[in-house]
C-alpha cells in the first residue's frame, strides 16, 4: 500500500458529509453543464479559486446533477472540519461507509471499495491539506481505474493528470452612467444579490431607482458570491445606499449573523484569514505589499514595491496566483496581475508599520514609469 495511505486514527467531531445547500443556486447553469462533461472526460478535476468564489456551490451542483443521473455512485467529503492530514483517510472511509475491521488496513479497504464501486469522489476544501489530498488522490486514481475525483481548493493539487478549472466571480453589470433595472437583468451577480437580499428584506427588488447602487456594489465586489451574500445580509440593518458608501471598508462591513454558517465564512475577514494563515512568511509579506496597487501591475512593479529582484518576486507572485490571492491576466502582450478589491483591502490591513516605506517605493516606481513615458511621448514610439 502506498505510504500516503497509511492507516489514520478515526476522526472525531462533525461528520465529513455535508447536506444539500439551503439557498437557491443562481447562475452558472452553462458552467455546470460544461463541468459535468469535464468530469466524464478527466479523472481528476479541481475547481480552484479564491475564498468566496463559489467553488463548493458549483461542486454541489455538479455532484447533484451526476447523482440524479444515477449512472455511478457519488460521494461528498467535506474536509474543512479536519485539522490535520492524518484524519483524511478516515474521513473518506466514513463517507464510503467503510468501517474499521480488526486485522485489515482501512486504506486498503477504501481502495477495495472504490475498485468494486467506481464512481465520483468529491473532496471539498482541500487547501489546508493540499499535500495530503494530492497524495491520496494520486494513489486512489492509480489503484482504482474507474474512479473519478472532483476537488475544490484555493490552489491546485499539482499532480499528474489534474485538470484545473479556475472559478471566478459571477458576471457583473456593465459600467453605465445611469443604468436601469433592465440593464442589470443579464448579470449573474445581480441575480444572486437580489435573491439573497430578499432573504434579508422580503420586499427587496431591483428597480430603476436602485439599479445604479446595485450595479456599483456588484462591480466593487467583483461578483464574488460569498461577498455578495454577506452584503445582502447587511440589508437587515442598513439601507442599500449606506452599504455602497461603506464598501471602502468592506472587510469590516461584511458579515452574517446566521448561526449555521461555518466560522470561516461568517465574515469576509474570516474567509480571508483562512487563506492568509496558510501562507509562508515571504508570501505574506509580498501579498501585503501588493495592496498599494489599486489597479493592475506588472512583475517589475511588484518587485519595486517588494524591494526584491524580479526573479525572486516572480516566484512568490506565481505562488500567490496558484493560491488564488492574486489574479493573473495572460491574454495581453504583457502579463498583468491584480488583487480583487476586497482582497486588496484585507492585504492593506496586513501592511502594518510597513505602510509608509511601501508607499514610498510605490511612488518612486510610478515616478520612474512616468519619466520613461515622458521620453517616449516625443519620439517615434
Amino acid at each position: 500500500m502506498p505510504a500516503s495511505l497509511v492507516a489514520a486514527p478515526r476522526r472525531t467531531g462533525p461528520g465529513p458529509a455535508t447536506g444539500p445547500p439551503l439557498t437557491r443556486f443562481v447562475g452558472r447553469d452553462t458552467e455546470v453543464a460544461a463541468l459535468v462533461t469535464a468530469v466524464r472526460r478527466t479523472r481528476l478535476l479541481s475547481l480552484v479559486g479564491p475564498g468566496g468564489s463559489g467553488k463548493t456551490r458549483l461542486a454541489h451542483a455538479v455532484h447533484d446533477r451526476l447523482n440524479e443521473e444515477a449512472r455511478r455512485p457519488t460521494w461528498w467529503v467535506s474536509l474543512a472540519p479536519l485539522d490535520r492530514p492524518a484524519l483524511l483517510v478516515a474521513a473518506v472511509a466514513d463517507v464510503l461507509g467503510v468501517a474499521e475491521v480488526p486485522g485489515r488496513s482501512r486504506p486498503d479497504m477504501v481502495v477495495a471499495h472504490l475498485r468494486e464501486h467506481p464512481g465520483l469522489l468529491v473532496l471539498d476544501n482541500c487547501e489546508h491539506l493540499v499535500a495530503a489530498c494530492a497524495g491520496l488522490a494520486a494513489d486512489l486514481l492509480r489503484a482504482c481505474p474507474g474512479l473519478r475525483v472532483l476537488t475544490t481548493s484555493r490552489e491546485p493539487l499539482a499532480v499528474t493528470g489534474e485538470t484545473t478549472w479556475w472559478v471566478e466571480g459571477l458576471s457583473v453589470p456593465a459600467d453605465l452612467p445611469a443604468p436601469n433595472a433592465a440593464d442589470l437583468a443579464g448579470s449573474q451577480a445581480v441575480q444572486l444579490f437580489a435573491d439573497r437580499a430578499r432573504l434579508a428584506r422580503r420586499d427587496f427588488t431591483v428597480t430603476d431607482d436602485n439599479a445604479a447602487d446595485v450595479a456599483r456594489l456588484c462591480r466593487r465586489l467583483d461578483g464574488m458570491p460569498l461577498v455578495l451574500e454577506l452584503a445582502a445580509a447587511r440589508l437587515r440593518v442598513l439601507p442599500l445606499p449606506r452599504i455602497v458608501a461603506l464598501l471602502d471598508d468592506a472587510v469590516s462591513l461584511l458579515a452574517t449573523t446566521n448561526r449555521d454558517v461555518p466560522a470561516r465564512q461568517a465574515t469576509l475577514r474570516a474567509t480571508l484569514d483562512w487563506s492568509y494563515d496558510l501562507l509562508p512568511g515571504p508570501e505574506r509579506e509580498l501579498f501585503a505589499r501588493l495592496s498599494v496597487f489599486r489597479g493592475g501591475f506588472t512583475v517589475d512593479g511588484a518587485a519595486a514595491v517588494a524591494g526584491q529582484d524580479a526573479t525572486d518576486t516572480l516566484e512568490l507572485l506565481a505562488r500567490l496566483v496558484d493560491k488564488s490571492l492574486v489574479q493573473a491576466r495572460t491574454d495581453a502582450a504583457e502579463e498583468r496581475y491584480r488583487l480583487l478589491e476586497v482582497v486588496r483591502q484585507y492585504a492593506a490591513e496586513r501592511l502594518g508599520d510597513q505602510r509608509r516605506a511601501v508607499a514610498a517605493r510605490h511612488a518612486a516606481y510610478l515616478l520612474d514609469v512616468a519619466r520613461q513615458a515622458e521620453r517616449g511621448l516625443s519620439g517615434a514610439d
